[in-house]
């Protein structure tokens, strides 16, 4: 896998590569963004330092819950979108991450022993400038 820039190109390259794959080699993948976030960021991703600065100060229980909400959209195949980052000018701002999530999915096993599964999920994720006090 090739790594890419985390820029909306960068990431709607990776989609491509990924989706692209046999359905077992992207929930093999699926499960390692569930497993480590970071980990599978760093060795798909280019950041710049600003990026990684971030990144590294997000808390683990924040990291685990959006690994879950990762990995379920990459299994979905579904669609992430990661805008421009706003600049953030001294004193006093902060950042704030939101990420909006909408999806659904339909699972039914067949009496034959097979199933029906689908699911469709698209994460917009949007960086936002915050005064504090």
């Amino acid at each position: 896998m090739t790594q890419q820039p985390f820029t909306q190109a960068g990431v709607q390259l990776k989609l491509q590569e990924l989706y692209a794959l046999p359905d077992a080699a992207l929930l093999a993948i699926s499960k390692s963004i569930s497993f480590d976030l970071t980990a599978w960021l760093s060795a798909n991703f280019i950041f710049t330092a600003d990026q990684k600065s971030y990144l590294d100060t997000v808390p683990e229980r924040v990291l685990v819950y959006w690994a879950g909400l990762i990995s379920s959209t990459v299994i979905s195949k579904g669609t992430i979108v990661v805008p421009k980052p706003v600049k953030y000018d001294p004193p006093r701002r902060t950042k704030e991450l939101t990420l909006e999530i909408n999806g659904e999915s339909v699972f039914m096993p067949l009496p034959n022993g097979n199933y029906s599964f689908s699911a469709l999920q698209t994460i917009n994720i949007d960086f936002r400038s915050i005064d504090l006090p």
